[in-house]
């Protein structure tokens, strides 16, 4: 039986996502402002893991 996390691609596909989202939330003018000096790759890293 193939996992939801497998079908999705695994890590590498969710790492796609993830800097995808966040590359768009920081050049996002009302997004933006919540991450002052931008997503860190620590932060990235740890919702990708999560």
């Amino acid at each position: 039986m193939t996992t939801l996390y497998e079908w999705a691609g695994g890590g590498e596909s969710f790492a796609r996502l993830i800097n995808a989202f966040y590359d768009r939330v920081e050049n996002d003018d009302l997004l933006s402002p919540l991450f002052p000096g931008g997503v860190h790759e620590e932060h990235r890293v740890h919702v990708i893991a999560w």
